[in-house]
């Protein structure tokens, strides 16, 4: 594969490229400032690099743009991920209701129709 240079044209980053990545592995990308690492792990996770992220591999980009805050990196990878969050905040609410039940506190609600 080829990744073109985004920056206002010229030399694509990588000519002739190759990448085989293995499932249930790790992989950390390093490199300088403006070299193009948002670039490829991008094009990654779009899939737009054919057949180099297997389609039963999940990705996540986390953007350089997260404002700072005190969570640890492997937090904010967590927390990045709308889908997981928003399934733990249905869980935390459906437990919620259970211990409402269990305590015999429940009332019932209205709905628009009937209010």
């Amino acid at each position: 594969f080829d990744l073109p240079n985004l920056r206002g044209g010229g030399p694509n980053l990588l000519q002739n490229a190759s990448i085989t990545l293995s499932r249930g592995r790790r992989y950390g990308l390093m490199g300088r400032n403006g070299c193009g690492k948002t670039t490829f792990l991008t094009f990654m996770a779009k899939r737009t690099i054919e057949e180099a992220v297997p389609r039963s591999m999940t990705m996540l980009l986390v953007r350089q743009e997260i404002i700072g805050n005190d969570w640890t990196a492997v937090e904010t990878v967590l927390k990045s991920d709308v889908k997981r969050e928003s399934v733990k905040r249905f869980i935390t609410w459906c437990e919620n209701g259970l211990e409402k039940l269990d305590r015999g506190d429940v009332q019932e609600e209205t709905t628009n129709e009937e209010a």
